[in-house]
C-alpha cells in the first residue's frame, strides 16, 4: 500500500515538472521572439530617426532659402511665416541671416501665425523684439503660449527703452506706446492648448519597459495562450523568430563563380529551318582529328592518269 502511493506521489511530481518545463519552453520561445521582434524595431526606430533628422535639415535649409530670396529681392519689409513649422532653431538661423545681410531696420511687418511656438520660445521671441527696431507689427497669433508666458513678454516689454505704455486690448493684442506714438502691436491672442497639435515623436526609450516586468505578467491567466502553436511539447523544437533585416541595407554578396552560358539557338534559318546540322559536325570533327595531308606523288599519279584519259 505505501509502495503504490509512493508511485502515485512520484507520477503527480513528474506530472507537475513537466508541465513546469512546458511553460518555461513556452517561456522561452516568447521571450526569443519579443526580443527579435525588439531588435527589429530598434532597427526601424534609429532608420526613422535618422530619415526624420534629414527632413528636419531639408526644412531648415528650405525655410532659410525662402528667407533670404525675400531679403534679396527687397521684399522683407513684409515677412509672412505663417503655418511653416517655424520653431526656435529657424527663428535663430534667420536672426543670424538678418545680421549677415544687415537688413534689422528693414522688417516692418513679421507674423508667425501657426507655429506650435510654445513658452520655451519666449527668449528668442523677445531677442527678435529688440533685434528690430522698426517693427510695427508682429502676429504670434494661434501659438501655444500660456498665461504665464505671455505675461512675461509683457513685462519685458514695459522694461524696453524708450517704452511709456503697455496696453493689451480684449482680443489679445498689446499695444506698445512710446509717448503718443504707437510704436509696435503684438498679437497673442488666439492661443491654442500644446495638446491639440500634433506631438513630436519622442525617441527616448521609457523606463518601464523592463524584462523584470514580464514575469508577472506570465505569472496570471492572461498569459496563457491558445493558439496551437503553444500547444503541446513540439512547440519547444521550433526555432526563435528572426528579424529580417531591411533589403535597402544588406550589402550584395559577390558571386563565387561566373554564370552559365545560355544555351545556343535562335530563330529558324529560312522556312525550312536551319535541318540537321549533326552531319556537319561530324565531318568537321573527322576532318579534325583522323584527316591528313594527301601524299604529292599520288597526286602526281592521278594527274597523270586523268591526262592520258583526256588524251586522243
Amino acid at each position: 500500500m505505501g509502495c503504490e502511493l509512493l508511485v502515485r506521489s512520484m507520477g503527480r511530481l513528474l506530472a507537475m515538472l513537466h508541465e513546469g518545463q512546458q511553460r518555461a519552453d513556452a517561456y522561452l520561445g516568447d521571450l526569443s521572439k519579443s526580443n527579435a521582434l525588439v531588435s527589429a524595431m530598434r532597427q526601424r526606430n534609429m532608420a526613422l530617426f535618422s530619415r526624420t533628422q534629414m527632413f528636419e535639415s531639408f526644412k531648415s535649409r528650405a525655410l532659410m532659402r525662402y528667407v533670404m530670396n525675400m531679403v534679396e529681392g527687397d521684399r522683407i519689409h513684409d515677412l509672412h511665416l505663417d503655418g511653416l513649422s517655424f520653431g526656435t532653431r529657424e527663428i535663430k538661423e534667420m536672426l543670424g541671416l538678418f545680421q549677415r545681410y544687415e537688413c534689422f531696420e528693414q522688417v516692418y511687418v513679421l507674423s508667425l501665425i501657426d507655429n506650435g511656438l510654445d513658452d520655451d520660445a519666449v527668449n528668442i521671441i523677445l531677442q527678435v523684439i529688440f533685434q528690430l527696431p522698426y517693427m510695427r507689427s508682429f502676429d504670434l497669433r494661434r501659438n501655444c503660449f500660456s498665461y504665464d508666458g505671455v505675461k512675461r513678454i509683457e513685462e519685458q516689454l514695459r522694461d524696453m527703452d524708450g517704452v511709456t505704455g503697455v496696453i493689451k486690448s480684449a482680443d489679445g493684442a498689446v499695444n506698445v506706446h512710446s509717448g503718443n506714438q504707437l510704436r509696435m502691436t503684438l498679437h497673442l491672442g488666439d492661443q491654442l492648448e500644446k495638446s491639440q497639435l500634433t506631438k513630436d515623436v519622442d525617441f527616448t526609450v521609457d523606463q518601464s519597459l523592463s524584462h523584470a516586468d514580464a514575469d508577472p505578467f506570465l505569472e496570471t491567466a492572461a498569459s496563457r495562450s491558445e493558439h496551437p502553436w503553444t500547444q503541446g511539447a513540439s512547440a519547444s523544437q521550433r526555432p526563435p523568430q528572426k528579424a529580417v533585416p531591411d533589403v535597402s541595407s544588406v550589402p550584395l554578396e559577390k558571386p563565387t563563380a561566373a554564370p552559365a552560358a545560355p544555351a545556343v539557338g535562335g530563330p529558324p534559318v529560312g522556312l525550312g529551318g536551319p535541318g540537321n546540322l549533326a552531319a556537319l559536325n561530324k565531318k568537321l570533327s573527322k576532318s579534325k582529328t583522323g584527316g591528313s595531308l594527301p601524299d604529292p606523288k599520288k597526286r602526281a599519279k592521278n594527274r597523270a592518269k586523268a591526262g592520258r584519259s583526256a588524251g586522243p
